[in-house]
């Protein structure tokens, strides 16, 4: 699913990191940890999941100490100019490729008992922190779960969301996130244009 860049940079210019929510003419409102796991379907329960990063280290020495494996710079048959690993984020194409095959008999309990953990809860407090410093005059990129960002966008603002080209389609079981799976059209809103969205925002109202 593509990220629709003109609408995470509205959103960006509403964030306050004073309060970690948007601010919009009727008022805040903010991603929550429900819907992480009923958009996105990632579980929110279970164990913290902390990692302190070395200020002397680099995101390849964790990559090869957590994962075992240290990215390559760029994927086997792409030439695009990006690599695998581009500063905190992996490409999940590496990770699927890497990871497919079953686990070892002699696999550590981390690497088993992954579903422990709540994933939910480490990778939003990531997009809040990334919302925060993608606020700033100086910064001109951003990091995160950006994909929970537009798609929070879409459930909330049905004026916003595309409309699918075959609504009544029955979507395959999973989470919120499989509605907007497949081929979309959009009639009332121009997607991908930045002016367009300021000006719905700008208009919203509480009904």
């Amino acid at each position: 699913m593509d990220i629709d860049h003109a609408l995470i940079i509205a959103l960006v210019e509403r964030w306050r990191p004073e309060t970690h929510s948007f601010h919009l003419p009727h008022g805040e409102m903010t991603i929550t940890l429900q819907d992480m796991e009923v958009i996105m379907g990632v579980p929110v329960d279970g164990l913290p999941l902390v990692e302190c990063i070395p200020s002397t280290g680099s995101w390849r020495d964790v990559c090869r100490r957590l994962l075992g494996h240290i990215p390559p710079d760029r994927e086997l048959g792409h030439n695009k100019n990006t690599g695998v690993l581009e500063g905190a984020s992996i490409k999940a194409k590496w990770l699927g490729d890497r990871f497919s095959n079953p686990l070892p008999v002699d696999a550590p309990e981390a690497l088993v008992n992954g579903k422990k953990y709540s994933w939910g809860s480490a990778a939003l407090s990531w997009l809040y922190r990334h919302l925060c410093k993608a606020s700033e005059k100086t910064t001109k990129q951003i990091d995160g779960a950006l994909l929970l960002v537009q798609l929070w966008v879409w459930a909330r603002f049905p004026h916003i969301c595309p409309v699918m080209r075959h609504p009544h389609q029955a979507l395959p079981p999973g989470p919120l996130a499989v509605r907007w799976k497949g081929a979309k059209i959009t009639t009332e809103h121009s997607m991908h244009v930045l002016r367009a969205y300021r000006v719905s925002l700008t208009s919203l109202r509480p009904n």
